[in-house]
C-alpha cells in the first residue's frame, strides 16, 4: 500500500472507534473496561502498524541512507543468506520479520519512543490547542519503552543475540495475545489499550515518511505560527 491507502485505513478505524465512543463514552472511568468490540479494533488496528514500520524498516530512503543500513552487522536485523552472514535482497529490498527488529529499526531511524499524539474524548473539538483546561484530551507516547533498547554501535559480538533491552508495549503484548486466542480479552485488552494502539498508528503516519502534501490538501495538515499540526476525528500530532 502507499501512503494514502494507509492513512485512509487509519481514518476507517478512527471511525470503527468513533462509534464505540458514541455508545460508551472514553473517560479516566471507563479507560479500564473490556469489551470485545475493543479487541476486534486492536485487532484491526495493529496489523497495519506491523506493515508500515516493515515497509519503513526496508523502503524509506532516511532507513536506507542510514549508518544502521550499512551497519557491520547488519544481518542480525534484517533477513540474511541462508549460511552467510550477509543480507539477503529481492530486487533491491531487504525483508524483516519480528517486533523486535522492524520496532529496533524504527526506533533508531525515527526516535518513536519520543513521540506523542493527544487524544481527544470527542470528535466535538478542533480548536483547544494551546487551552490550559484540556479536561477532555489525554497524551499517549505508545512507543515510549522502546527507549529501553540497547545501542546497535556497542554490539561487537557476532555470537549474540540482537536486537537487546526491549521493553514490549503493553499494547503490542496485548494483541500477541488476543491474535492467538480471544479467550485472553478481558486480561490485556482494555479501553485505554486500543486507543493508545490507534495512537501508534497515527504517529507513524504523522513523523514517519509523511505525505504533507496529500494532508494539507486534505484539511488534516494545518499550519500555525512555525509549526504544524495534523489533526484528526480524535487525534492530534504537533510537528
Amino acid at each position: 500500500m502507499d501512503y494514502v491507502e494507509y492513512f485512509l485505513t487509519f481514518l476507517n478505524i478512527e471511525d470503527d472507534l468513533l462509534s464505540f465512543i458514541k455508545n460508551l463514552e472514553y473517560t479516566k472511568e471507563s479507560s479500564r473496561i473490556h469489551s470485545p468490540r475493543l479487541s476486534l479494533l486492536l485487532l484491526q488496528t495493529c496489523p497495519v502498524i506491523e506493515s508500515y514500520m516493515v515497509k519503513l524498516a526496508t523502503q524509506s530512503k532516511k532507513v536506507i541512507s542510514s549508518d544502521l543500513y550499512s551497519w557491520k552487522l547488519n544481518w542480525k536485523l534484517w533477513e540474511k543468506k541462508k549460511n552467510e552472514r550477509k543480507v539477503k535482497e529481492k530486487n533491491g529490498i531487504r525483508s524483516i520479520t519480528g517486533f523486535p527488529k522492524f520496532s529496533y529499526v524504527c526506533e533508531t531511524v525515527f526516535g518513536l519512543s519520543e513521540q506523542k499524539a493527544r487524544f481527544y474524548f470527542t470528535d466535538k473539538y478542533y480548536f483547544l490547542h494551546g487551552h490550559t483546561a484540556n479536561l477532555f484530551t489525554e497524551v499517549f507516547q505508545p512507543y515510549k519503552s522502546l527507549s529501553s533498547f540497547i545501542d546497535y554501535s556497542k554490539v561487537t559480538d557476532e555470537s549474540s543475540l540482537f536486537p537487546l533491552g526491549l521493553k514490549t508495549p503493553k499494547w503490542w503484548t496485548a494483541y500477541n495475545k488476543v491474535k492467538h486466542s480471544l479467550e485472553y480479552s478481558r486480561d490485556y485488552v482494555q479501553y485505554q489499550t486500543v486507543i493508545e494502539a490507534l495512537s501508534a498508528l497515527f504517529i507513524l503516519l504523522c513523523h514517519c515518511d509523511v505525505d504533507t502534501l496529500t494532508l494539507q490538501n486534505n484539511a488534516f495538515l494545518r499550519k500555525y505560527g512555525a509549526g504544524s499540526m495534523i489533526k484528526t476525528k480524535l487525534f492530534e500530532y504537533e510537528r
